[in-house]
């Protein structure tokens, strides 16, 4: 629903009508409110991004919640929005797009890997983005190169059973 890339059917309208994610994102993003949705993980652009909290098209970001423990790992505690990742790592970096700088936008990264995903209890989820080799495939072995806590006080949890 939310991806900062260039390509063109990225390309968000006020309205939401223009691209496939601002339609998306017209069609989606009042359900994922209604039902207190946390977390969307969807893919198709060939990277990994990952946003801060988001609603409104785009329009509305939850900063408030944002930890940040290091460079390469957030903790959003209670966040006010959907936090959106892209996992489409296998095909890295083949649309040779750019990126822009979007508020929205906390990380991306044009590189192979694969996401953890882990499920700590009814009120923690953890995710990490692994890179197949290293910066740019050097070979070095795999590396986590974004981590991120996404935690919800109990009061905040329906059904935390």
């Amino acid at each position: 629903m939310y991806c900062s890339s260039s390509f063109p059917t990225n390309e968000r309208s006020p309205g939401g009508t223009s691209g496939n994610s601002g339609s998306l994102t017209k069609q989606l993003e009042p359900l994922f409110e209604k039902y207190g949705v946390d977390v969307y993980i969807g893919a198709h652009i060939h990277a990994y991004e990952r946003t801060y909290p988001v609603a409104g098209n785009g329009t509305e970001t939850d900063c408030d919640c944002v930890n940040a423990v290091s460079d390469e790992e957030d903790v959003y505690t209670n966040p006010a929005g959907v936090v959106n990742l892209n996992l489409g790592m296998s095909g890295a970096n083949h649309l040779d797009e750019t990126w822009s700088g979007v508020d929205w936008s906390a990380r991306h990264f044009e590189e192979y890997g694969y996401a953890r995903l882990q499920v700590i209890n009814g009120t923690c989820f953890k995710v990490e983005f692994v890179a197949n080799g290293g910066e740019e495939g050097a070979g070095d072995g795999p590396i986590v190169r974004d981590t991120l806590w996404v935690v919800k006080d109990a009061k905040y949890v329906k059904d935390a059973k």
